[in-house]
């Protein structure tokens, strides 16, 4: 039931080149936890990216600039929401205040349409149990 992958290169020591290697390897090896798509967030001129696609990670050419420090990756298994619209699948984009963020996570919330009712959240057209998470 899906993966979560991703690197930090917080002193920037890292060649781009072995950076996209790594995400491309630790991509492709979490596909025994979930084929039906595969995402990316990083952050691009000081704005959250997301880079998606409904395939499994070995199909996806996964693409990240040059200076990049960090990315957050997702294999997903389907549970709830059709991988096939794309705004179910992982990283989704948040924001609190003026700052923005990138969450993926593993995992089913299995009240989340009760959690949705209780707590008075808007719709959406994410269709799993993440929103209810963010």
């Amino acid at each position: 039931m899906c993966a979560v992958f991703g690197f930090l290169d917080y002193k920037g020591k890292i060649s781009n080149a072995v950076l996209k290697r790594l995400i491309h390897y630790l991509s492709v090896a979490a596909e025994v936890r979930g084929t039906d798509a595969t995402g990316i967030a990083y952050v691009r001129d000081g704005s959250m990216v997301t880079y998606k696609k409904p395939k499994p990670a070995h199909k996806v050419k996964l693409f990240f600039p040059r200076d990049t420090r960090a990315v957050i990756g997702h294999t997903r298994f389907t549970t709830q929401g059709s991988e096939k619209r794309n705004c179910n699948n992982h990283p989704f984009k948040g924001h609190c205040g003026k700052e923005s963020f990138a969450l993926a996570h593993n995992g089913v919330l299995y009240n989340d349409r009760e959690l949705r009712r209780e707590q008075h959240l808007p719709t959406t057209p994410i269709e799993t149990d993440t929103y209810v998470a963010v």
